[in-house]
């Protein structure tokens, strides 16, 4: 689950596809989607494992997304795309017949807060929940 902030402070939960390559969580999202209108305004997040209907099912782990690209983001993709390849296979067929190329997010720990993505005890609880 990703929660993103709306200008006013509001807390928007958000299911999403993602990845995990070392300290890294990767996540890709469509341009056109309410995500990155709120992440272009505020780049911080929490994520946690849920399920695919949005039920949190793990820790809430804080940090700051940054849009990632070139080789960088290739890489997340395969990381990405390497979990539920038919379902991805269509997404991203769907969107590049739209002329569109999913945006790529790296999501890194807050500096502000206790634990993060990279406590390989909070990692293994997210990967396990989102498997």
């Amino acid at each position: 689950m990703l929660t993103t902030y709306r200008r006013d402070g509001r807390a928007v939960p958000t299911p999403v596809g993602y990845g995990i390559d070392g300290p890294e969580l990767y996540l890709m999202t469509d341009p056109a989607s309410g995500k990155v209108k709120r992440l272009r305004h505020t780049p911080r997040v929490s994520v946690s494992a849920s399920t695919l209907r949005g039920h949190v099912t793990g820790p809430e782990l804080s940090g700051e997304a940054q849009e990632i690209t070139g080789a960088e983001a290739e890489n997340a993709r395969r990381v990405i795309t390497s979990k539920n390849r038919l379902a991805w296979f269509f997404l991203l067929r769907k969107a590049r017949r739209e002329g569109r190329s999913w945006m790529v997010y790296a999501v890194r720990p807050s500096t502000e807060q206790g634990p993060h993505i990279t406590d390989d005890t909070d990692q293994h609880a997210v990967a396990e929940e989102y498997s």
